[in-house]
């Protein structure tokens, strides 16, 4: 319950009463961080389900994504600027870190930030009535778990930092328990699809897990953040695919 919990506290703004937190917590709220996805994307799909009976669908598609936003404190969608930024800045290694570390908005995080919105905008509105609720429950849950999937397998570049104390104390154990909470709930939403769809995330995590290996030394708080929103780009790109 403790890592729930933690979970809660780190993805969510929800005024979650958890105390003493240290960096084995942290670690082990990782196990549940594709069940706080879950629990975040199934308020969206309640949002759609409701709103939808009141509102056109261009306009509750917008207010899902600006939902998500807001629960998370921005906080995924601010580490996918960052490091776009950092990339962007084509410096090296040290110097794509700093620029990251900065954390001040450029133009080309400012304009693949409204690249990222209109995308998922536009796919989400596009999926079929039998798959808008799965896709909304799975898209944040595939997105958390991109970050423990980063964490696990890649190095930490920087001596601190926010996903520090992540990486320390994460072990197998915590992957293993996150990775089956997740393809659980993809079979039990929408069996062999979801698990095509897993596999697709899977596969581009690993691609990822190298280029950012090779790039930068490893997965910061901004990278993990920024894989978690690329990753629910893709996952509602898949999704439409199937429509």
């Amino acid at each position: 319950m403790r890592s729930f919990l933690v979970a809660l506290n780190f993805l969510t703004i929800l005024p979650v009463p958890v105390r003493d937190v240290d960096g084995r917590d942290l670690s082990r709220s990782m196990t549940l961080f594709p069940l706080t996805g879950l629990l975040i994307g199934s308020l969206l799909a309640l949002i759609f389900w409701a709103g939808s009976r009141i509102f056109p669908s261009l306009t509750i598609v917008a207010f899902i994504l600006a939902t998500e936003v807001v629960i998370s404190g921005a906080m995924h969608l601010d580490g996918f600027m960052d490091t776009v930024d950092g990339l962007m800045s084509g410096g090296d290694q040290k110097e794509i870190l700093k620029v990251m570390k900065m954390g001040n908005v450029g133009a080309y995080a400012v304009i693949a930030a409204i690249c990222l919105f209109l995308l998922k905008f536009s796919l989400i509105f596009s999926l079929s009535a039998s798959f808008i609720s799965p896709t909304l429950i799975l898209m944040p849950a595939l997105g958390r778990w991109a970050m423990v999937f980063m964490a696990f397998f890649c190095p930490y570049p920087r001596e601190g930092g926010i996903g520090r104390p992540f990486k320390d104390y994460l072990g197998s154990t915590q992957f293993a328990v996150a990775t089956l909470i997740l393809v659980g709930a993809a079979l039990l939403l929408l069996r062999l699809r979801g698990l095509f769809l897993f596999l697709v995330i899977a596969v581009i995590l690993s691609g990822l897990a190298v280029y950012f290996t090779r790039k930068v030394g490893g997965a910061t708080g901004d990278v993990m953040g920024g894989a978690g929103e690329v990753v629910e780009l893709i996952a509602v790109l898949v999704m439409a695919l199937f429509r």
